[in-house]
Parts: structure tokens; C-alpha cells; sequence
């Protein structure tokens, strides 16, 4: 019983990680933050209604989805960021139940997408791009179905 409880505040503790990291770097006047709150998505779910199409739905499920995205950018030098802590925080993100969804690398310059989640949905994407002079960090918090996803990016060449 205890534990069903608790379920519900086992996914914000799991970004307890994002929201240190996040909050180390986000005074410093080198770094480089914005963020999106859930009424932009809200109203752009809410543009469905002028247009029934299955892309305009899947579009639509998406962006209610979202609760909020937001980018940090830090620069290395400038904002004392080692490339030491950003390993450790992929680790640390393992750890609470990330999954390492894509990784790209190209020399030094690595981009992985993680979320938490299933084959049903995913919660909690993470977009971690490190590149030569910074490393970025994009959050989007909330719920997003696997099934519009594969809608969209199957049908993304419709897109204009």
C-alpha cells in the first residue's frame, strides 16, 4: 500500500539530477537559458480544433503532452563546466532511470536523446548535445505517446 503511494512522486524525484545540474549553472551570466511553460503547448494542442487532419491530431496529442521544455546551454571554459561532470551526469541520469534512446557521435561532439518511459509512451525526454565550446541541455517534461511520435516522424515530409 506504501508503495503504490509513493508512485506517484517516483517521477519527479527521478529528475532531481536535471533540476541540480539545471540550477548549478543557472545564474552564471555565461550560460545561456530558456524555458517554455505549459500554456504555449496548451495553445498549440488547441490549433487542432481549426483542422481534423490525423497530422493536426497527432501534433495536437503531442504538444498538450508536454508540461515544459527547457534549454540550458553552458559554456566550458567560460562557465566551468568539465566535460568530467557531464559524463557523470549521463551516469547519474542511467541511474534514475533514463534510457539512452539515440546516440550520435562525430569526434569529440556526442548527442544522445534519453528518456524515461516504455513501448507505450515516454516521460521526461532529454536532449544532452556536447559540443566543442559548450554542451547544451534541452528538458521536456510530460507525457508523450509513442504512437503519435511514429505518426510523426513517419508522416514528417507532409509538414510544410
Amino acid at each position: 500500500m506504501m508503495l503504490l503511494a509513493l508512485l506517484p512522486f517516483a517521477g519527479r524525484a527521478q529528475s532531481k539530477v536535471v533540476a541540480n545540474f539545471q540550477q548549478k549553472y543557472a545564474n552564471n551570466r555565461h550560460v545561456t537559458q530558456v524555458s517554455i511553460n505549459g500554456p504555449v503547448f496548451g495553445f498549440l494542442a488547441s490549433l487542432a480544433k481549426y483542422d481534423d487532419s490525423p497530422d493536426a491530431r497527432a501534433f495536437a496529442n503531442v504538444a498538450a503532452g508536454i508540461k515544459s521544455m527547457q534549454v540550458l546551454q553552458v559554456p566550458y571554459y567560460e562557465a566551468g563546466l568539465s566535460r568530467d561532470e557531464v559524463t557523470s551526469l549521463r551516469h547519474h541520469l542511467t541511474k534514475d532511470g533514463y534510457e539512452d534512446l539515440v546516440t550520435v557521435r562525430d569526434g569529440r561532439e556526442r548527442v544522445n536523446i534519453m528518456a524515461q518511459g516504455n513501448e507505450d509512451e515516454l516521460r521526461n525526454m532529454l536532449i544532452l548535445a556536447e559540443e566543442k565550446d559548450h554542451f547544451t541541455l534541452l528538458s521536456i517534461k510530460g507525457r508523450l505517446s509513442m504512437q503519435d511520435l511514429s505518426y510523426l516522424a513517419e508522416n514528417h515530409r507532409n509538414f510544410h
